[in-house]
């Protein structure tokens, strides 16, 4: 028995960043797409960073 075969069922996550809008707009079109899986949705405070050596080139 191969503990770490590969599956066809991987899990997959996918994050979207947009408006709240555009996101339901797309959450209804996922039944389309998938036959199962869990979506949330949360507010949050997104913080665009680069390191000190980016900002250098």
């Amino acid at each position: 028995m191969r503990i770490l075969s590969l599956s066809e069922e991987l899990p997959v996550a996918i994050v979207i960043v947009d408006d709240e809008a555009p996101t339901r707009a797309f959450l209804a079109r996922l039944d389309d797409l998938m036959d199962r899986g869990v979506a949330t949705l949360d507010e949050v405070d997104a913080v665009h960073y680069t390191s000190q050596q980016e900002n250098k080139a």
